[in-house]
């Protein structure tokens, strides 16, 4: 299996019409972040079910990546909502078992705890960052790489 963990994409900041931090939105700089490492996890060869908190910017994050993955709609699962901490990667694994492939689409610092489950220590994500990991029996999990919007957007012409 291949597992892809994710920070959703730039959102707006709380101000004016947004009140709550779960219905930040992505701002256009995000919508640009999220479709360049949907773009990347396609070039690799990387076509996961994408699940997703339910915050409105992981959501909007999620649907970019599926449209440009075309790996039909998204699932949102509320363990991945912010709380500040892990959610129990086990959990998660096994509710998606049957995938050769996974996105779980989350929030700082959760995403990073998240990494320390897998491979025994945290690592930070900036907005739109992507982890990748690949699960080999019996050795458990290997990293793969890791990339951010950044890396991939100062490589293009202008």
């Amino acid at each position: 299996m291949i597992l892809c963990l994710m920070r959703h994409a730039e959102a707006e900041k709380i101000e004016g019409p947004i009140a709550r931090d779960m219905d930040r939105p992505l701002t256009p700089y995000g919508r640009l972040q999220a479709r360049t490492m949907a773009e990347e996890l396609k070039r690799r060869g990387i076509l996961p079910k994408v699940i997703s908190s339910p915050f409105v910017r992981t959501v909007q994050t999620a649907e970019i990546l599926c449209d440009v993955l075309g790996t039909g709609s998204l699932q949102c699962d509320d363990r991945l909502a912010s709380k500040g901490s892990a959610p129990d990667l086990n959990g998660l694994l096994a509710t998606y078992r049957n995938v050769d492939s996974l996105l779980l689409l989350g929030h700082q610092p959760d995403i990073g705890m998240l990494v320390d489950q897998v491979i025994g220590f945290e690592l930070g994500f900036s907005p739109a960052a992507v982890a990748a990991f690949e699960s080999k029996v019996p050795a458990g999990w290997r990293y793969r790489w890791t990339r951010r919007p950044e890396d991939i957007l100062e490589k293009k012409p202008s």
